[in-house]
């Protein structure tokens, strides 16, 4: 399974090999793997010196393909490959460049306004990037507004089912939404009304996670969401719906951990 293999054969191969496993499973382990992988290599992108002679490339690259060319090509997913980059980080770095360079210096850019232009590629005043905005989102399989939006939709697909379970077991709750307009600044997917026991534990909140929770996920999670929800309002469950990693709730026992809604005592004696 080397790394140009495409995604789609590494997942058949897996499922082949692991058939006991479901493959939403495979995928969301998979993704976190490559994710993991070329996290280090996408601290290069942090460094402006290596953005600016990113950029440079990248222009030099889109003349030459303009001058040979009798169309349009991208330049970018190429251009990644070969640093070893996601398509879609490096069109973030390219197009920031870009919007420096019109601006005349670093200053005039805010992130505001790069995050704009990134989630509307439309509103960017240069076709090449365009294209490569289409391209790097179509090809890049773990980042990018369309692997991203599916993503989101998943993700809001879960907590569908879990509200929906939760409401058939007669578990009253308060959504994210009801939590933001009560003015809470930190908002677990559920609070729970009553709190209910779960192995004999209390669980004041759920918290939704439509992926596999590996040590390394679970640790970021506790660290900018889980342990915020259990300072506010207790313990709580997360549920990671592809599974997760034997142990991973040692690290904060305050949160339980499941891949479904577990049997449970209501209310909590």
């Amino acid at each position: 399974m080397g790394g140009k293999t495409p995604s789609v054969k590494v997942l058949d191969q897996l499922q082949e090999r692991f058939n006991e496993i479901p493959r939403e499973s495979l995928y969301s382990i998979y993704s976190q793997r490559i994710r993991y992988k070329y996290g280090s290599a996408g601290r290069k992108l942090t460094d402006n010196d290596y953005c600016d002679k990113l950029y440079e490339t990248y222009k030099k690259r889109t003349f030459e393909s303009l001058k040979n060319n009798k169309r349009r090509l991208a330049i970018i997913p190429k251009l990644a490959e070969e640093r070893g980059l996601f398509p879609w980080m490096t069109f973030r770095a390219i197009l920031t460049r870009f919007l420096i360079e019109r601006a005349g210096n670093r200053t005039s850019v805010t992130k505001k306004q790069i995050q704009q232009v990134i989630k509307n590629p439309h509103l960017i005043k240069d076709v090449q990037l365009q294209l490569e905005a289409i391209h790097c989102s179509t090809q890049d399989q773990l980042q990018g507004l369309i692997t991203d939006s599916l993503r989101h939709i998943v993700g809001k697909d879960y907590e569908q089912i879990l509200e929906k379970e939760l409401k058939q077991k007669d578990i009253a709750y308060i959504d994210e939404e009801a939590q933001r307009r009560m003015g809470q600044d930190v908002t677990p997917d559920f609070r729970l009304t009553v709190p209910i026991a779960v192995n004999n534990k209390p669980v004041c909140w759920i918290d939704s996670k439509a992926l596999f929770g590996d040590s390394k996920s679970h640790k970021s999670y506790l660290d900018t969401q889980l342990l915020s929800y259990w300072n506010r309002f207790g313990p709580g469950l997360v549920i990671y719906w592809a599974g997760y990693e034997e142990n991973i709730e040692r690290l904060a026992p305050e949160v339980q951990v499941a891949n479904f809604l577990p049997n449970f005592e209501h209310p909590m004696p």
